[in-house]
């Protein structure tokens, strides 16, 4: 049977030094800073963004940050989620749903030079209510400071114990689930194909139990 994978998008190993945050000094620094969040909050959701809302340029937090000398495959930024053309080849080949790629220029800490090489946005395109909590092992929590039921994936989870609907065999090979937080699904093909390409190294995760239901 075809298998169903899933990576934390909260770990430390991935989150880049890299901002879309403005620069402090803007006049319209706040204003910016909370739709930023707003939009966030949204792409956190797996929530597609539209074109005004995707984020197009980044950099480090601060303007004297030169140290930063090699960007990873897969990586965040903020909490959006960035890959290498070489990333985004192998995504290219697969269904991502109504979501895609995106150019987004990485700019180092002098805002003017950028790090080389082409990056790409990740936009999520997809939602499958398919997770099964009531039938996983663990490796997940409720949100202390949330009443209704959506839950945090946990960063060490392992095989089998997230259970998923055999429904998610459907559609599109990458995913977000409305009910499971900070967690991105992807197909058995999809992960093979970015295994067999060595472009796994910050992509941590963990085989699904599929359950017919």
């Amino acid at each position: 049977m075809e298998k169903i994978w899933v990576s934390p998008t909260h770990l430390p190993s991935i989150v880049s030094k890299l901002t879309t945050n403005p620069d402090a000094e803007q006049d319209d620094y706040q204003q910016e800073l909370e739709r930023n969040d707003q939009i966030m909050q949204k792409y956190d959701r797996g929530i597609t963004l539209t074109d005004e809302e995707r984020p197009r340029r980044a950099h480090p937090y601060y303007r004297d940050e030169y140290r930063i000398r090699k960007l990873p495959d897969f990586f965040a930024v903020n909490r959006y989620l960035v890959v290498s053309s070489a990333f985004a080849e192998v995504l290219r080949r697969f269904d991502l749903g109504n979501g895609g790629l995106f150019p987004i220029d990485l700019y180092k800490g002098n805002r003017i030079n950028r790090f080389p090489g082409e990056w790409y946005f990740l936009n999520f395109g997809c939602l499958k209510q398919a997770f099964l909590p009531e039938r996983s092992t663990g490796s997940f929590r409720q949100n202390p400071y949330r009443s209704d039921e959506f839950l945090h994936i946990n960063t060490l989870v392992k095989n089998d114990d997230i259970a998923v609907s055999a429904l998610t065999l459907e559609g599109p090979d990458l995913w977000r689930d409305p009910r499971l937080h900070n967690a991105l699904f992807l197909s058995g093909r999809l992960e093979a194909a970015l295994s067999n390409a060595k472009l796994t190294r910050t992509l941590r995760r963990a085989r699904c139990r599929i359950i017919e239901v």
